[in-house]
Parts: structure tokens; sequence; C-alpha cells
């Protein structure tokens, strides 16, 4: 600006002409150059930069620039490219001047060109003006010019679930292969909040600075270990990691998926040995053992066998026994004493290798057991047995080994039984003719054991087209005296001959509709056949999202009921005797609301559709299949209404609750003679759950409801037999960090299957403990699976899993190893379903 003054105060004033002229001295020549003021960029720049600048000339001449550009704070220059007039720039010559105020320009600098990629934290720009006589050069201040890519961050989610520290594997990608660093933050509210995470110190991580990168879309890869136990001690939650990348910007965020993290240390056991020879109330003394003092519930088992089978041993009731939950634990170990009730278990057995374990759980779920040494039972002078297992699937003429002990040696006669209903009663064995069977009678004995063997006629007693689940039991007797009985665990009898039948509710992509109702028949290897005369069509339409329990039978076979939610209506469907379908007088039946879920009385009177809001009920007529509404029907359960399953026996009804502060599972009595339901109790998991209440279902025994939680995984309650009041057992949830989508038990209620449709799709399956303890099936989780799998069915006889996909148009079918609980896809599937949002529905005997 001090150039534009002097030139004003020697164009107006003619006495200070001399003094204006070249070099300023009095006696020389006026300059004409022309002058130029420029001004700087404001903030951060990057592609083409506008430079604007004015022009003031004596003459108002026509005048011609250089422009160059400094990227070491002025010291040197280097030429500027033009950008050029489509991008708004005047160019460098015929630039036009004023002689009194100045003319304003642009020059727009093309930096893509002459700093490609970089990120320069000084720039400067200077203009020389020139009209034949070169005049002062003006120099902008310094500037930021940024032109660097910034780069992305791929995040890997870990092993589900995981244990502290955990591994991420992550890469890194720039186009400029810049070195980066990274902020690496976590999440336990599904990405509302995140919190910076502590670094494990030393490889394999890798540090949060001077990180290489690389172009394209692998990146270069890295590994970040988070010491997650400083950050969230002696916790079960899921959680994300977020990592974002800067070079010298701040770059593209990639995170996980929602996993299970445990930091929670597992407790552990530490079990005394009785001692020997023990007998009637035996006393247990043991340890538990946990870093964070939680509290501890444990499973007590015996073994008869020295450690090769175990079974649930009953506690003699009252001090000094502490019971089996809320047991007090520490870093360096809690006393506690357990009472065995040895004589309930074992009646007046003598047996020589008796042992017992100790499994405890906390919060992180089951922890490490402890087991005592062998030492002798001596419950008097009576008889006993130990009973093998048979391996599964068994049929026909099944051998079943046992041993038999006697103080005396004496000849020992047996009774065999066998149960279908996890030993709650017990039925005779019939004895098969098969010559390897010894009989009953006078069969030989000693102190330490003698073997023998029993060929059971499962044919007789369960019966053919038929698979089950069996517990076998042999009592012996010696004399008058009868020692106690042995059972075996369970195992699977499989004595099929007659495929039994599927149906499900096809929903197609087209939310138009129409819905369709397909049917198979299922043979004795799982094999899918489409029944003639499927699919059979329904005048509604339905929503893909539909639930599992969108299509359901009546308990006796006869009729199906279908969700139409968008068309707010219930199909009703009689199946013949072939197993096709028609529709029954006065289907559809409308309803209030959009049923997305059904859920029949296990008598087939009463039919419950949750509406979101509300709960309708209908009553079945059995011979006719038409619905009529229940008086004080739709009934008010609870907001964000989405689940519902009826308690086998037909007592109470549970509805689950996904959002707000209604979050849970409610408990509503059934009034036997008209459906109509009234509230009860509430099962709260408004601070423990995320997301749950879609997706319910009670074992067939009726000892306990499964809940899954979209997010947080599976809770797992006891269901009080009297007034139907939901506790969580002690390792509840169960943590997945998974989009839980679907659930279904066995009809014992042994096994539990999840699929999870996040991680890649996978199916998973649980051993349901005696105290409500989830473990894992061998080869859990299963990879096999369709994307999107949201449903889930096991057959009447637990011989095989269907699941159908939201995504794909077939069903898969996998073969139940009654033994373990392990699964294996069957020869052929997966099989077609015509339309992809197929949901697997009732699968029913032939009649």
């Amino acid at each position: 600006m001090w150039r534009r003054v002097i030139w004003v105060s020697c164009w107006l004033t003619v006495s200070a002409i001399a003094a204006c002229s070249s070099g300023g001295s009095s006696g020389g020549k006026r300059s004409n150059a022309p002058v130029l003021n420029i001004t700087t960029p404001a903030g951060l720049q990057s592609g083409d930069v506008t430079i604007q600048y004015s022009l003031l000339d004596p003459q108002s001449d026509l005048v011609f620039i250089v422009v160059e550009f400094s990227t070491d704070g002025g010291s040197t220059f280097s030429m500027a490219a033009d950008a050029g007039p489509a991008a708004g720039s005047e160019g460098l010559t015929g630039l036009t001047s004023s002689s009194v105020t100045g003319i304003v320009h642009d020059f727009v600098w093309s930096t893509g060109t002459d700093l490609p990629g970089a990120y320069v934290p000084d720039v400067r720009v200077r203009i020389t003006p020139s009209d034949g006589e070169q005049g002062s050069s003006d120099t902008t201040g310094s500037f930021v010019v940024d032109n660097n890519s910034t780069p992305s961050a791929i995040v890997q989610t870990p092993s589900n679930p995981s244990v502290a520290p955990v591994t991420i594997d992550y890469s890194l990608i720039d186009a400029q292969s810049d070195t980066a660093s990274i902020q690496v933050t976590y999440s336990t509210d599904m990405g509302f909040t995140y919190i910076l995470a502590t670094e494990s110190v030393g490889p394999p991580s890798e540090g949060t600075f001077g990180l290489a990168t690389s172009p394209g879309p692998a990146g270069t890869p890295h590994v970040y270990v988070w010491d997650a136990a400083v950050d969230i001690p002696g916790a079960a939650t899921s959680v994300r990691v977020r990592i974002r990348p800067s070079d010298f910007s701040q770059g593209t965020a990639g995170e996980t998926l929602d996993f299970a993290l445990i930091t929670n240390q597992r407790p552990e056991a530490i079990v005394m040995t009785p001692a020997s020879p023990a007998s009637g109330d035996i006393w247990l003394d043991y340890d538990l053992i946990d870093v964070e003092s939680d509290a501890v519930g444990i499973l007590v088992e015996y073994s008869a066998d020295g450690g090769i089978t175990y079974q649930s041993a009953t506690e003699s009731i009252g001090p000094p026994s502490e019971g089996v939950t809320g047991l007090t634990s520490s870093p360096a170990g809690v006393a506690h004493v357990f009472v065995w009730d040895s004589t309930t278990d074992l009646c007046s057995a003598s047996l020589p290798a008796v042992r017992l374990r100790v499994t405890p759980s906390d919060l992180a779920g089951l922890g490490i057991a402890g087991e005592s040494a062998d030492f002798m039972l001596d419950n008097g002078t009576g008889p006993s047995a130990t009973v093998s297992t048979p391996a599964s699937p068994a049929s026909g003429d099944i051998v079943i080994d046992y041993v038999l002990f006697e103080p005396g040696s004496a000849s020992v006669d047996i009774v065999t039984e066998q149960s279908t209903d996890s030993g709650v009663t017990y039925q005779p064995a019939t004895e098969s003719g098969d010559p390897l069977s010894e009989g009953t009678t006078g069969l030989s004995s000693s102190p330490a054991g003698i073997s023998h063997v029993f060929v059971w006629d499962s044919l007789a007693d369960v019966g053919p087209n038929l698979r089950t689940f069996v517990r076998f039991r042999i009592t012996p007797i010696v004399g008058v005296l009868s020692g106690c009985p042995s059972e075996s665990n369970v195992f699977t009898v499989d004595n099929t001959t007659a495929p039994s039948r599927l149906y499900t509710l096809d929903i197609p992509l087209d939310p138009a509709g129409p819905d369709t109702v397909n049917g198979y028949d299922v043979d004795t290897f799982g094999a899918l056949t489409p029944m003639g005369g499927a699919p059979w069509p329904s005048g509604g339409q339905g929503r893909q999202q539909s639930s599992v329990s969108g299509l359901v039978a009546t308990p006796q076979g006869d009729f199906l009921f279908a969700t139409l939610n968008a068309s707010t209506a219930v199909e009703g469907y009689a199946v013949g005797p072939t197993g096709d379908l028609t529709q029954v007088p006065g289907s559809p039946f409308a309803t209030v609301g959009n049923p997305s879920t059904l859920a029949i009385h296990q008598s087939g009177r009463f039919l419950y559709t949750a509406n979101i809001g509300d709960l309708e009920a209908f009553e079945v007529n059995l011979t006719d299949g038409t619905l009529t509404t229940i008086p004080g029907s739709p009934f008010v359960v609870g907001s964000s209404l989405r689940g519902m399953t009826v308690h086998p026996r037909g007592d109470f009804l549970y509805t689950g609750h996904m959002f707000g502060g209604d979050r849970g599972v409610r408990v509503h009595d059934i009034n036997p003679t008209t459906g109509a339901v009234s509230f009860s109790s509430w099962l709260d998991l408004t601070v423990m759950g995320a997301r749950p209440g879609k997706h319910l279902t009670i074992d067939p025994p009726g000892i306990r409801l499964f809940c899954g939680d979209l997010d947080a995984g599976i809770f797992v309650a006891d269901i009080d037999p009297t007034t139907g009041a939901l506790t969580l057992v002690p390792s509840a949830p169960h943590f997945l960090g998974a989009f839980m989508s679907g659930l279904t038990t066995t009809q014992r209620g042994d096994y539990l299957y999840v699929s999870d449709t996040t991680t890649g799709s996978s199916l998973l399956g649980f051993q349901v403990g005696v105290t409500g303890v989830l473990t894992s099936v061998p080869g859990s989780p299963y990879s096999n699976i369709s994307p999107s799998t949201l449903y889930l069915r096991t057959d009447a006889t637990d011989a095989f899993l269907f699941t159908s996909s939201r995504a794909l148009d077939h069903i898969r079918v996998y073969d139940i190893n009654g033994a373990d609980g392990s699964l294996s896809e069957v020869s052929g599937s997966p099989f077609a379903n015509p339309n992809p949002s197929g949901i697997v529905g009732p699968v029913l005997p032939y009649p």
C-alpha cells in the first residue's frame, strides 16, 4: 500500500514530480512502471487456487505478469502453472490497469500441476508486473496447500467372542503412500459414543505412528493389539473398534462389526477329595478363585466310573451346604462347602472309584472345573451298577453295556427301564432275542465289578417311524435288597422309516406380493421333495422381515395359520390327508394391526398375533379352522412388541419388547377357558439388553426361555413352574456380539441353535447345561450357511434342523447328532425354494 500513496502524491502534486522520478532524486525521470498489490488466500487451499491482485499504472497501460511460488518460506521461487480460463484465470498478458485506484484481477494457480499429492504448510506466491518497464513484485503471506489424498482404514472384526488383549488386523490405504498415524477408539453402545483405546505395549502391536500405507484396494496390512482389560476391566459386553488414520490430514475411519468382548476372568474351582470310604451325606470342600471376586454359580456332578461319565449331584438341603448360586470368590480363593446326598443319587451302592466335579461360572461363562481324586463310596452292602451310553443314533436292537458291583459277589437280578422324557418317567425295557443279551436274573458280580450286556428291543418299546431321545436305567437286586439304579446319558434312538412334512411361508422381494405357502415331503435322510399342488397361493401381502413365527400349526397338525402383515390379516389353511392345503372358510381373517408374529396355544384353541403395539387373540374352531375374536381383544401388553411364545403347558404367554423403557420379556397369564391374557410379571432387560425380544423360544419341557438380543446375544431364563416368572441364569446373557437373527431348541431342550447374520453369516450350536449355561457344540460356529439366514426349525424328533435365507431361494437341512448336538449338512442340501424370503414353518409328522 505504500507504493500507492507515493504515486498518488506524485501524480497530483506538480511540484513533487522531480521527487518521484527514477531513484527518487530531484533531477531524475519519473517512473512509469506498474504497481501490483496481492491478497493472501484465506484458509487451507488445494487444487486450483485463486490469487487475487490489483494493477495500478500511471498511463493505464496493459500489463503482463510473472507468477512464481515458493515452498520454503520465500527462499527460492518456481514458475506457477496457470489453471487457464476454464478455471476463471485471466492469464498472464493483456491485463488492464488504472492510474488511480487499480484494477482487480484473478490468477488461478494449478497447484495440482505444481504440487501434486503434496501437503505444504508454508506456501507463498509472488507476482511481478511489467508494461515494458518492470514494476515491483508483491508476495502473499504464508498459506497452506493440501493436495494430499487422505488415507483410509479397513478393519477386520476379531474372533467372536474375544478375550483381552484383542488382536485387530487392519490395512491402511493411501494414494501417495504417505506415512500415517492412527487413532483407535472403541464403543460399547453400538457406535453412539467412542472412547480412546489403550494399546498393548510391544509386538505384535505396531504402535500408532509412522505406519506405512499403499494405494489400491488392499493397502498395507498392520496389527493393533488392544489392551481391553485396562479400558473395560471385568466385563463381558458387546463392543466395536474404530481406527481413524491421518497423514497430513484426517482420513476415513474403518471399524469392526460388533463383537463379544470378555475381559472378565473366568472363575476356577479347587476341589478337595473326601476321606475314603465315604457314605451318606458327603462333605465336599472346595475353593472358588476369581480375579474380579464375582458372584459365582456352580454345577456339582458325580462320576461312578472313575470320571468316564458324570451325573448331576443332589445337594443335601440346609447347612452346612451353601447352595449353588451367589457364592463368593476372591483372587486368593474363598472356601466353600457342598454336601452331597449320595444316598439319593447312588442308594446303597458300594463303589470303588467315585469322584466329584465342581464347574464354576460367572458373567464370562463356564470357568475351570476342579475335581476330586477317586474315593470309595460305601453306602451299605447293597448291589450297584454303572450303565454305559450307546453311540447315537441307535436303532432296532440296541446293545446296553453295564457293570455289576456287590461286596459279597452275590448273584444279582436286574430291572431294565427306558425313558423318552429325560428321565422324568420310566417304562419297562423289552429284552431282545439276540443271543448277546444275558438276561435279567442270576448275573455275576464282584466288589470290583463284572461287565454284562443287555440287548434292548427298542422297536417294541419306542415303536417304528420315530426318532427320539432315550435314557436307559438298570436297577440291581440281591434277594429282597434293591440297589441303586444307574442311568445312561441321553442317546438318540432312530427307528424312522417314514418321512415328515415341512411347510414354509414364502414372501417375494416384490412388496406387492402375493405370498405363498409351500410344502415339502422330508425323507428319512432329510431330503426335501416339493408336494404335489404346492405352492398354495395367498391373497395377501407380507413384509420380508416377517417373524420366524410367521407360520404356525395347531399341535394336532390339522390347521396352519400364516401372517399377512402388510394386508392386516391372518390366513388359515386346512391340512389334508396327503399334506395338501385348502383355505378354511372365511380366510383371510382381518386383524386390527399388522401381525408379524403368531403363537398357538398347546390345546390348539387359541391363536395370538403380535401387532407391534398390541396383541390380538382368536379362538380357533377345531372342526373347520375358522377364527373368532376373543372378548377383550386386542390386549395392550406394552410398547414395541416384537416376539411372542406360549408356554408348552398353555398357562402363560410371553411377549418380547425391543425398544425404549419396555425392553425385556413380559409374562401374561392365559385364561384356560376364554384364552384372554392378563399381565403377571416382567423380566427387565432395559440395562442389559440393546434390542431384545424379537426372537423368543421355550424348550418343549417348559423349563427355560431363550430370548434373542439383536446385538448382545442370548438371554437364558429359568421359568417358575407355578407363576411363569423368569429368572436369568447366572451366566446370562451369553454374549455373541453379533446380529442374532433366529433361534430354536431341540424338542428336549438340550441343544440351542442360533443364526448370526453379521459375521459372514454363521450357524452356532450350544449345549444347554443343567443350570442353563451354554457351551458350544463340536464344530460350532458353522460357516456353510446362506447369507441372511433368519429362520430355523427342528423337526418333531430332532433328527434335522431346517434353515432358510432372506437372501437366497433355498432351504438348508442339517442332521443333528443326538449325542453331542453337532450338525452336518445332509446330502443334496441346499434345496430349492421359489422365493428368497422363505420362512421355515411347521415340521409335521405323517399321520
